[in-house]
């Protein structure tokens, strides 16, 4: 005579278990902003912003890229704000949700311009 004490695991929750850990932390991540300097100067005083959170985010080189990660809470646009060869330039635009599907790409142009571009990935 076989006793059993609960059901036998289903083959497959070994990956459901991992897949959902993994999506977990990557949740944790928060929302990727890129910002790339294509001027030719060093971008000073950066910040991103929206609803709920700042990044300060130092000085980006001319010619450079970075990425932070941010928290917004609830539904956020996206600002962003730099001063630049003795000038101040900030714009705003997007939209974005605490989620890691979403994804912000900013571009600095040569002539200061700022792009920016919220998608989902």
């Amino acid at each position: 005579m076989r006793v059993t004490c609960g059901a036998a695991p289903h083959p497959r929750q070994p990956m459901r278990l991992w897949l959902a850990g993994a999506m977990l932390l990557l949740g944790g991540c928060g929302v990727a902003v890129t910002v790339e300097n294509r001027s030719a100067q060093p971008l000073a005083d950066l910040t991103i912003s929206g609803k709920g959170f700042v990044q300060d985010a130092g000085t980006l080189p001319a010619g450079s890229t970075r990425t932070w990660y941010v928290h917004p809470r609830g539904e956020s646009g996206v600002t962003v704000g730099f001063t630049a060869d003795g000038r101040a330039y900030s714009a705003s635009n997007g939209y974005i949700e605490d989620d890691f599907m979403y994804r912000v790409i900013v571009t600095v142009g040569a002539d200061w311009s700022i792009d920016i571009d919220t998608n989902l990935r």
